[in-house]
């Protein structure tokens, strides 16, 4: 690893877990009308693509956004897999619960992930559709579900330490995304910046707190939540080649903090 490469992973690293115990700090002490909004905003993808923009190229960005889409489509299947594989596993310790599901979920999201990868999709229409199926499909399935389950969900405060750890975990990742983009192919990195980190760490945390009975409640709005992540990912590989990383990443923040007040407006009514 050349000096520069291990500068620009260790600043992903740092940058990353920083920005999202920020997130998680300010969300703690706004209203629960604030904090939604601040929890909903872009952040691994947001991080990996700035990253992605400043250690290979804006316009690498905007070519890979098609396969992102269907890895952001599959973070609601992750999501499923997750919540049934811990319902299926209850008679184990709660660790080995939370391990098990995490690891089936993981495989599964890549093994979705891979053959885009795989083939390099570049295709804007195939990332829309992609997205849209996995969507609607699993969207679908939570639905059902939740008919046959409590769907309140109990508010959660993260303790410092798992303040420290998903800081932790998603600067992994986004360090991650740098190391891959440079040394495998862009398309990975592209990939692993819609990883379902802080979804995942999320999960982790409830799942602890309150057990596998009341996940499926949590994943309800996972599909509502992604057209957020949607909106950057489309605006980016608009913005990226025509303004570059630094205003590219702040228009497209711009235009998901508009679509996520819409969002949220229409679910009152």
């Amino acid at each position: 690893m050349t000096n520069i490469l291990a500068i620009q992973v260790v600043a992903a690293f740092v940058v990353g877990g920083a920005v999202i115990a920020l997130l998680t700090f300010m969300a703690e002490r706004a209203s629960s009308r604030t904090a939604g909004i601040i929890l909903s905003f872009p952040s691994t993808i947001a991080l990996g693509y700035f990253f992605l923009g400043w250690t290979v190229s804006p316009e690498a960005v905007a070519r890979i956004v098609p396969s992102t889409l269907v890895a952001l489509g599959a973070i609601i299947v992750f999501a499923i897999v997750y919540v049934n594989v811990a319902e299926r596993n209850m008679k184990l310790h709660k660790i080995m619960q939370i391990g098990v599901s995490l690891v089936a979920s993981s495989v599964v999201w890549l093994a979705i992930v891979s053959p885009v990868v795989y083939f390099k999709v570049s295709s804007l229409l195939i990332g829309i559709v992609g997205y849209a199926v996995l969507i609607c499909v699993g969207q679908l399935l939570i639905s059902r579900k939740l008919h046959c389950v409590e769907s309140s969900l109990p508010a959660v405060k993260y303790t410092f330490g798992q303040k420290i750890g998903r800081a932790v975990f998603i600067g992994f990742i986004v360090a991650l995304i740098v190391l891959l983009s440079k040394t495998v192919s862009p398309f990975w990195g592209g990939v692993f910046s819609v990883f379902p980190a802080a979804l995942s760490s999320a999960l982790i945390v409830f799942h602890w707190h309150y057990g596998a009975e009341r996940l499926h409640a949590m994943i309800r709005k996972v599909a509502i939540g992604s057209i957020t992540l949607f909106t950057y990912a489309i605006v980016a590989r608009i913005v990226f080649p025509q303004f570059g990383f630094v205003w590219g990443t702040l228009m497209a923040y711009v235009a998901s903090f508009c679509i996520t007040r819409v969002v949220i407006g229409l679910q009152k009514k």
